[in-house]
Formats: C-alpha cells, structure tokens, sequence
C-alpha cells in the first residue's frame, strides 16, 4: 500500500475513535498569558494513539493584525520554535505550520503532540515580538480547514 493511504488510513481509524469520547473529557485548553495557549491531552489517549499527526486549531486574532508569528514548544522549560507560514495558495499535508487568514481575524495552526509531553504550548506575537490576544474558536474537521475528498478504487490496494 502506498505511504500515503497507511497514513491516510491510520489517522482516519484515530478519528473514529476520537469520535466515540467526548473532546472536553480528553482536551483542555489554558491561557496562561496574553497571547498564548495551551492544549493538554489525556495522558491515556497520548499514549494509546501517539497524536503525531497535526490537527489544525482554529483561533481568532486582533482585528487589522498583520504580520504575526507562531510559535510552539512542548515542555514549559523548552524554548519557542516558530512555525512555518503558508497560505491558502499553498498546496501542504500533515506539517507543522501556520496559516494567517487575516481578513477574517482568524489563525489556522496546525500542531501535532510529541512523545515527551502531553502539553502543546502556542504562541503568536505581532511583528515587534510582543503576544497578540488569541482565543480559541474550533478544532477544525479537516487538516487546516480545507474542503477534502480522498477517492480509493480496488487497484489502489495492490502495491
């Protein structure tokens, strides 16, 4: 099977049993500060599906922002790693990115879990460095909330 249907197949079954338990019993969310956030998961649910994919969190930004930065780590002692910007021209799949749509005030930030925490810690600052106001608004359904239609056909499955 090509690399691309594994991987296409096994974070569709992490969705489907995502599905079965409830977001708010397994995530949580913290802002410890302006501008910045913080996405726990259930140690159990890191350690039974690994959460290595990027899912794409949706969140509102200032009104009239422009050139703002994102930034991740995932221990608090760890130092900030910017990510990298893409826009909705961009053609990309499961990375670790960043996509400003500013005339709707809104971040596309996709961030996945790493194996030495349970915690993603999320930044974004304004083009002087200083943190920008965010909130949450969705994790978005699809990866950086793009339309998705994925056609298998029989010879797909012969490798």
């Amino acid at each position: 099977m090509r690399a691309w249907a594994v991987a296409f197949a096994s974070c569709l079954l992490i969705l489907i049993n995502l599905a079965s338990v409830s977001a708010a019993e397994k995530l949580s969310l913290t802002m410890p500060a302006a501008g910045e956030m913080i996405i726990s998961a259930d140690p159990s649910l890191h350690q039974e599906f690994g959460l290595s994919y990027p899912v794409t969190y949706k969140l509102h930004i200032p009104p009239g922002s422009t050139g703002l930065k994102a930034y991740k780590k995932h221990l608090q002692a760890s130092g900030w790693k910017q990510l990298p910007v893409r826009t909705s021209n961009d053609f990309f799949n499961g990375e670790e990115v960043v996509r400003f749509d500013y005339n709707a005030e809104e971040a596309y930030v996709s961030v996945a879990f790493d194996s030495t925490s349970d915690d993603i810690y999320l930044r974004i600052t304004d083009n002087a460095g200083q943190p920008v106001p965010i909130s949450y608004l969705s994790i978005c359904r699809y990866y950086d909330n793009r339309q998705a239609v994925v056609t298998v056909t029989a010879d797909d499955w012969k490798e």
